[in-house]
């Protein structure tokens, strides 16, 4: 690649970063769209913000204890707009101490935050805004709910009979299999 090739990264989370950064250095003209901040999930609402509200949690929960050391006081009463806003108090700290945008614009990707969904007409303009020789879609990904009841009922296993089934016993769904199965370290 060379810089008469543009590429178009969408997503600014670690992998649409990643790709921008490679492909700079390559020698590449990067654009990368973000939709929100720079960073994704993993910086901005991820592992920092969650492991704040588990220590809030735990810190709540630990109160029962206290007279076991001695410590005396009334429980904890949790305020969750304060608890809430430290959780983005962390966010916003990590996120400003890794000045990622800056970092990106410092190598010479041209970075747009803050753009809410992309849409795209296809096939683009040729030199239009957003538009490039190649694109690269890093948007992540977002986890889905597996629908089990209906898994169960269709393979007959489980709580959860068959439609149709009758209160014949023949009818009744088998019980999900017991594992005596020990775990050990090899």
């Amino acid at each position: 690649m060379n810089a008469n090739v543009s590429l178009l990264v969408v997503g600014g989370g670690p992998a649409g970063v990643t790709a921008a950064l490679q492909a700079r250095e390559l020698g590449t003209q990067v654009t990368l769209l973000e939709a929100d901040q720079i960073g994704g999930t993993s910086l901005n609402r991820g592992p920092a913000p969650v492991r704040t509200l588990a220590r809030a949690a735990r810190l709540a929960r630990d109160w029962s204890s206290w007279s076991s050391f001695g410590l005396q006081g009334p429980a904890p009463v949790p305020d969750l707009p304060a608890v809430l806003a430290n959780s983005e108090r962390v966010a916003r700290y990590a996120h400003d101490k890794k000045d990622m945008a800056g970092h990106l614009r410092r190598y010479g990707i041209d970075l747009i935050e803050d753009l809410g969904p992309v849409r795209t007409l296809w096939p683009p303009a040729t030199g239009a805004p957003g538009s490039a020789d190649r694109v690269i879609l890093a948007v992540g990904g977002h986890a889905a709910r597996l629908p089990i009841q209906k898994i169960c009922r269709t393979i007959g296993i489980g709580r959860f009979p068959r439609p149709g089934a009758t209160s014949d016993p023949k009818n009744e769904p088998t019980p999900l299999p017991r594992s005596d199965h020990r775990w050990k370290r090899t």
